[in-house]
């Protein structure tokens, strides 16, 4: 087997080159300051077929920003609400509002 070793920055110019070597079948070791630090490697298809690659919905990668809350998380938690909720508090508050 054929060993190829990039380092990051070239590999990131380069990433397509990268990838066709692997499917060649090389091995592709990514280097940071020449020292060997990953390696990239071809995924054996699996019989489920492209589901089987699917990342889960809650893992996170780290240092990504964290999700968006879906909306209506909390629809159904009030249950009762004054008549007059949105009515001004005092002669200050209606004097604010004119």
């Amino acid at each position: 087997m054929v060993m190829y070793k990039v380092n990051i920055a070239e590999a990131k110019a380069h990433l397509s080159q990268c990838i066709r070597r692997v499917k060649a079948g090389e091995r592709v070791i990514l280097c940071e300051r020449n020292l060997p630090v990953a390696e990239l490697r071809l995924i054996e298809p699996a019989e489920e077929g492209p589901a089987a690659y699917r990342v889960e919905k809650d893992r996170k990668a780290p240092g990504a920003p964290a999700p968006h809350p879906a909306w209506g998380l909390l629809a159904g938690t009030v249950r009762e609400m004054a008549d007059d909720f949105n009515a001004p508090d005092g002669d200050a508050d209606w004097e604010a509002a004119q």
